[in-house]
């Protein structure tokens, strides 16, 4: 699947689960952050929005608006192949997506979910 695609169909099923998410009084959406070599962690953080140019989450430990842009989504999903299986860095990575713990934890949420 291209990137436009992928980003289009990420786009819509966040938002339905985001909406979802606030008429069952819980406001948000919880992704887990996950990591290619320890897998799930027990920190999760929230997506509050999505539309074409970004995904909008909160972080983790303060709660602060944090937004993950197309770019750089568009970025790790040309690599992230290549990451899950050991041929990229994280750090690879870091030089091109900045917020790198939400992109991937997002990534591997979406990856996990849209087909």
């Amino acid at each position: 699947m291209q990137f436009d695609e992928f980003w289009a169909r990420a786009v819509a099923f966040l938002k339905d689960k985001v909406n979802a998410a606030k008429i069952e009084t819980e406001e948000k959406l919880i992704v887990a952050s996950w990591t290619a070599g320890k897998g799930f962690a027990d920190e999760k953080f929230a997506v509050h929005d999505a539309n074409q140019d970004k995904i909008a989450c909160l972080t983790i430990h303060a709660g602060k608006p944090i937004d993950i842009p197309r770019s750089d989504m568009e970025s790790l999903y040309g690599m992230w192949d290549d990451f899950v299986q050991g041929r990229t860095t994280r750090i690879e990575i870091v030089e091109k997506v900045p917020r790198t713990t939400y992109a991937l934890s997002l990534m591997k949420y979406l990856k996990d979910n849209i087909r």
